[in-house]
């Protein structure tokens, strides 16, 4: 019985290849999901330390920040409803201070809630990008998603017309690319380091699929498709679990 079986196999290797393949991959595929989970479980976990740690010790700017009268803050033109393409209601948007008295004209389709670093995130009918609070534009951004400065760096996301394959990054106060986008997601920085989510070879796959059952994914969402998490600094940098817990021990010694 086992010669024959054997004979047989020699008769037909090609079988046997794609047979071994499809036993293969399968599981390559749940190791490797496996090992992807087990080290982003350990990045997550760091992460949230990291968190903790910037509201402790006030390292980005959303914790460090008190409402100060000088800071500009988003409002809406109620009086001038315009209608959105999807036949709803919306209104021009412009910048107040905390007494209520206009500074920015509402001239915006939409706009940042507020200035982070002295520039917010605006767009009209033809051009988007960022301002300052005199109301002068400081660069355009022509990416799908803006985000507020923070520690010097802003999230922005590129995606396709009616995809889900986006790309990930950073760029700086001068409007120029300061992380490539090539990740799946990014966080905001804390101090000189941030957790960015890593494209596997399963994302393509994945991206694929969820396009044909027009699946929608949140902006920054560090898990789908799969990724692997990673730390860098603010050029893009790997940096090791290692040297993140050394830079909380040092700050920990010396807060200023």
């Amino acid at each position: 019985m086992k010669k024959q079986l054997l004979l047989q196999l020699r008769k037909t290797p090609k079988r046997f290849v794609a047979l071994s393949l499809i036993l293969l991959i399968p599981m390559l595929y749940l190791g490797s999901i496996s090992w992807i989970g087990v080290a982003n479980s350990r990045s997550s976990s760091l992460w949230d330390r990291m968190e903790s740690h910037a509201q402790q010790y006030k390292l980005t700017t959303q914790f460090s920040q008190q409402p100060d009268p000088a800071d500009l803050v988003r409002f809406y033109d109620l009086s001038k409803p315009i209608r959105t393409a999807a036949g709803l209601d919306s209104h021009m948007q412009g910048y107040q201070n905390l007494d209520g008295e206009v500074v920015i004209a509402p001239i915006y389709k939409f706009a940042s809630k507020e200035f982070n670093e002295g520039l917010a995130f605006v767009g009209t009918k033809s051009r988007k990008g960022y301002i300052r609070p005199d109301g002068s534009w400081a660069f355009d951004a022509n990416f799908t998603y803006c985000d507020q400065f923070v520690n010097g760096r802003a999230r922005v996301r590129q995606v396709p017309w009616g995809s889900i394959r986006w790309r990930a990054g950073f760029i700086d106060p001068e409007g120029s690319i300061a992380v490539e986008l090539k990740y799946n997601s990014v966080g905001e920085f804390i101090g000189p380091y941030t957790i960015a989510g890593e494209r596997t070879v399963y994302a393509p796959i994945w991206e694929s699929l969820m396009d044909g059952i027009d699946v929608s994914i949140p902006p920054f969402d560090f898990f789908f498709p799969p990724s692997r998490l990673r730390f860098i600094d603010k050029n893009g940098n790997t940096v090791s679990p290692r040297e993140l817990r050394q830079w909380m021990r040092d700050f920990e010694k010396n807060p200023d």
